[in-house]
């Protein structure tokens, strides 16, 4: 009898990890390839890129090559606009949702905006940089990612909402 509140209370800790264990799991994201490139070049994460593509599961592609007509028309006209301008296109005289879903399916293979920034910083990694000019690479790029303008300056990184 002395025993049960102690199994009682051994099976509600081994409860309560477990349920910890698997709210954690569902909110990991999964990375894109750019990004896990990005990390490998500057030596950030596990070496092995399915453990690094691991840690971060479920978060659903913008990059989904060639999607079907179909598949677009059963998206919402907000995702439609999204799927445009997260491809630096508009759609300019879209005045139904047939017209978004025919410029989505246009600009489908144009590169996102995760694209462009993989290239770009690949394309910034083949030259030297001095160490201002890193920093205010980092800078630009903490501020695309925050959609915020920021700055280096004595060695902290200043952001700020754009328009204010």
């Amino acid at each position: 009898m002395r025993r049960f509140p102690w199994l009682i209370l051994h099976l509600l800790l081994v409860a309560l990890l477990g349920c910890a264990f698997v709210a954690t799991a569902s909110l990991l994201t999964e990375i894109s390839p750019e990004q896990v490139f990005l990390l490998h070049r500057r030596h950030i994460g596990p070496t092995d890129e399915n453990d690094l593509r691991a840690i971060t599961r479920g978060l659903p592609t913008s990059t989904t090559p060639y999607v079907s007509i179909e598949h677009l028309y059963a998206l919402s006209s907000r995702q439609l606009n999204e799927i445009i301008k997260d491809r630096n296109s508009e759609c300019y005289g879209c005045m139904e949702r047939l017209d978004l879903v025919r410029r989505a399916y246009e600009v489908q293979q144009l590169p996102t905006v995760d694209e462009r920034v993989a290239w770009q910083l690949t394309v910034s990694d083949r030259g030297l940089l001095t160490i201002t000019s890193r920093q205010n690479s980092i800078a630009t790029i903490t501020g695309a990612l925050l959609d915020a303008n920021c700055q280096y300056f004595n060695e902290t990184i200043f952001c700020h909402p754009r328009g204010i």
